[in-house]
């Protein structure tokens, strides 16, 4: 908790690690080999979009944004790496700007986030997930600072993804203080 010049730049070093190890891993969590095969089946192009989003909304449960980001790392880079990559970007820099803005114990945090399996559940397990609960935290960190417009812009692009950002909606009912 003392000061330390750069312990703000080994945050950003130790954030970047976890986003380089989760984004450049093989086959980790069971549900990642269950997109990896979906991945596959999706076109090189963007010419049945709207097919995609109705397939993958009615037959497999998957929410809008996820489809596109799917298609546009399958047009753009034909890798699953770029999704991965993508998914990790946005769970890992969230969590890691939020811990640099509610707390002084980065590394604690880092340790709890990593070691209480967190880390590879929004990671590997539930990828959809980790792209909804990114989108999730901005909005609740939006209300806790008083931008309630963030809270209302990310709320909706996280159920775009995922259902389970539902859940934030009973966030401004919650009582509590940060201390």
């Amino acid at each position: 908790e003392e000061y330390d010049a750069h312990k703000q730049h080994r945050l950003w070093l130790m954030c970047f690690y976890l986003i380089l190890l989760a984004g450049f891993s093989y086959g980790l969590g069971a549900d990642k080999f269950t997109y990896m095969e979906e991945f596959e089946d999706y076109p090189r192009d963007f010419s049945e979009i709207g097919e995609y989003i109705f397939i993958g909304l009615m037959y497999k449960g998957q929410m809008p944004l996820w489809t596109i980001v799917n298609l546009s790392c399958k047009a753009i880079f034909h890798s699953f790496y770029a999704v991965q990559l993508l998914e990790s970007v946005a769970i890992n820099i969230t969590v890691c700007y939020l811990v640099s803005k509610y707390t002084h114990r980065y590394f604690l945090f880092l340790l709890i986030y990593f070691f209480s399996l967190q880390y590879f559940i929004f990671n590997t397990e539930v990828m959809r997930e980790g792209f909804a609960m990114a989108f999730a935290l901005w909005g609740i960190h939006g209300w806790m600072t008083g931008k309630r417009w963030l809270y209302y812009v990310t709320l909706p692009i996280g159920l775009l993804f995922h259902v389970s950002a539902l859940i934030v909606l009973l966030f401004p009912f919650a009582k509590f203080k940060i201390s």
